[in-house]
């Protein structure tokens, strides 16, 4: 905001002044400038059309944590923090041996296990 008015305010001498040319650019700019970033005018990104809402199917638990990736072992355990969890669930694959899963981390929650992007078993977790 300084940058641009910068050159329209080098040469007024009246608080006056100053405020009338930062109500007209306040008011360019919340009405005609379009944000880089959002792609709107800054007076649009408040009415409900700008927004979209969140499709059901996305949990925020698994956007909003701490991801990380380990190697199952022949018994369907991995290792966290010096914890070993086992996967029981049986529904996606018969033995898990060597394969690759994520884990979407809540601390003082729970850990998330996901192979494949789907989800496959949840195991309280503290730090």
């Amino acid at each position: 905001m300084q940058n641009r008015l910068f050159y329209p305010l080098k040469d007024v001498k009246e608080l006056s002044e100053a405020n009338e040319i930062l109500e007209e650019w306040r008011e360019w700019y919340n009405k005609k400038h379009i944000h880089s970033i959002a792609g709107l005018r800054p007076s649009d990104r408040h009415h409900r059309s700008s927004f979209k809402p969140l499709p059901k199917r996305i949990n925020l638990d698994d956007v909003f944590c701490f991801k990380d990736t380990r190697i199952l072992k022949k018994d369907n355990t991995f290792n966290y923090q010096n914890k070993t969890y086992q996967i029981t669930n049986q529904t996606h694959r018969f033995s898990w041996n060597k394969a690759k899963i994520t884990l979407h981390i809540l601390p003082e929650r729970c850990i998330r296990a996901f192979y494949q992007g789907k989800f496959i078993q949840e195991f309280p977790y503290k730090v």
